[in-house]
């Protein structure tokens, strides 16, 4: 019998226990382990990038950059109502120059043959340039009236620097606009007509320098350009349109948007900025975005998102709250805190109740050119700031009071009787009388017209001009026979 070796099977089975061991540990050693860590992790990686990339940045960046054309569409409405405030300024000066009662008549009298030319000449040229001084920021004004200069005005630092215009037709009853960049100045060449009785007897030409008005708008990275028309057109027709309304039109063409806008009749603004300054810092913001969003997976970089729209939207929210104060800006006067004429405008289409009957009172400062010549410019706003004051503080809520041009001021009231009026327009005078400024006593003459439901505003004021004008004369006319009652009063007493 054959002699069995002893564990032969216990030998058998540890081998092969040995072997599968050895195989099983072959399988999961530590460092395929870390290979197959690595590689989920580049993978979980990959997956956190696809996912905030797609997900998170890619919306992100085109929030921001419409965000972005937002703000520069916002920017170029302040622009827009600077420009257009500072132009509005100008025509409504050359308007008030070109409405100036006394003299404007008297081109009807010599257009009736009661005047000639060299008479009109010389009653106009100190009146001319009397209301020419009240306006700021003028170059020089110019008055044709039967294709010739009749009477002219320049300020001191164009006295040597500017060539008499020539004359041009001009038709219509609205004032003619053209602006244009001189040395480094906006000059806005405005052509007012002079009209009286619906009849166009002539036109007044200003030169008027924007510069100072608009020195706020320009930026280092938004160029502010005037175009004409034709370039208005062209740029309108090839380029795409991003944003419009009523006011401007933002628009894309190649790398450059651009923002144009009508501010007064074919007279168009353009502002431009380039692509890579608009959004330069949104690569570099986004960057950095997708780096945090990866280090802290989605709620970071869903924080992230939150906080940076929450921030462009306080933005966009304070630009449209400057864009809604330089529109203010736009309707106050500087000087004196009343409305401009431009208000008025927007009063009688926008404001005026359709059911509600006014009273339109039209003042006029008496002797203001003897203030200014007597006692300097100076003391002759503080005459017009002060008057104003009393005028603002002594009207109610729904009564309006307007710088109507130079040293002339219009009131609306309304639910008032014209008695009622007429005692408040006294005490108006007792309080002016009693404002000390050096030994100037502010007077007033104004003329009341009644503006009924549907009626014209503008014949209106035409009305109150002729009563305010017919008070003027009269005061005129009791002051030259108090200057002459004593001598007549000596007279009689040598007689006896």
């Amino acid at each position: 019998m054959k002699k069995k070796e002893p564990n032969s099977d216990y030998n058998t089975v540890k081998v092969n226990i040995s072997s599968a061991k050895t195989s099983d540990v072959d399988m999961i050693s530590l460092p395929a382990l870390i290979r197959r860590l690595k590689h989920a992790a580049i993978l979980g990686l990959f997956l956190v990038l696809c996912y905030v990339v797609v997900i998170v940045f890619i919306p992100m960046e085109v929030k921001l950059r419409d965000s972005r054309v937002q703000e520069y569409t916002l920017v170029s409405h302040l622009d827009y109502y600077i420009v257009k405030g500072a132009l509005m300024r100008g025509v409504e000066a050359a308007s008030g120059l070109s409405s100036r009662s006394m003299i404007r008549n008297a081109i009807g009298y010599y257009k009736d043959g009661l005047l000639s030319f060299d008479e009109l000449k010389d009653y106009s040229s100190s009146k001319y340039n009397e209301g020419a001084k009240t306006i700021d920021y003028l170059l020089a004004a110019y008055r044709f009236v039967d294709n010739r200069v009749l009477v002219s005005y320049l300020s001191k630092e164009q006295q040597t620097v500017l060539e008499e215009p020539q004359y041009e037709v001009l038709t219509g009853t609205g004032a003619k606009v053209r602006v244009s960049l001189e040395n480094d100045r906006t000059i806005a060449e405005i052509k007012s007509p002079i009209v009286l009785d619906d009849t166009v007897l002539g036109y007044d030409l200003i030169l008027y320098d924007m510069t100072p008005q608009l020195s706020q708008v320009y930026s280092q990275s938004i160029e502010l350009y005037i175009l004409s028309e034709n370039e208005y057109d062209e740029l309108l027709t090839s380029a795409d349109r991003i944003i419009s309304n009523d006011e401007l039109i933002t628009l894309q063409r190649d790398e450059t948007y651009y923002s144009i806008g009508e501010v007064y009749e074919n007279v168009y603004i353009m502002t431009e900025q380039t692509e890579s300054m608009l959004f330069e810092n949104i690569m570099t913001q986004t960057k950095i975005i997708m780096i945090c969003g990866i280090l802290l997976l989605g709620v970071f970089v869903a924080w992230v998102f939150c906080y940076i729209v929450r921030y462009v939207n306080k933005g966009v929210g304070r630009l449209e709250y400057s864009r809604d104060t330089y529109k203010r800006i736009a309707y106050i006067d500087f000087l004196t805190k009343a409305y401009t004429r431009s208000f008025l405008n927007v009063w009688n289409e926008t404001i005026r109740e359709e059911n509600e009957n006014y009273y339109i009172v039209l003042i006029d400062v008496d002797k203001f050119k003897s203030i200014n010549d007597t006692y300097g410019h100076q003391k002759g706003d503080l005459v017009l700031s002060n008057l104003s004051k009393v005028f603002i503080d002594s009207i109610r809520e729904k009564d309006y009071f307007i710088r109507y041009g130079g040293d002339e001021f219009l009131m609306i009231l309304a639910g008032i009787s014209e008695m009622k009026l007429y005692e408040k327009m006294e005490l108006l005078e007792e309080k002016l009388k009693n404002i000390e400024i050096q030994d100037i006593t502010i007077g007033i003459s104004y003329g009341i017209s009644r503006l009924s439901v549907r009626e014209d505003m503008e014949e209106k004021i035409k009305q109150a001009d002729k009563d305010m004008y017919k008070m003027k004369q009269r005061k005129l006319e009791q002051q030259s026979q108090e200057n002459t009652e004593p001598y007549n009063q000596w007279f009689t007493k040598e007689e006896k």
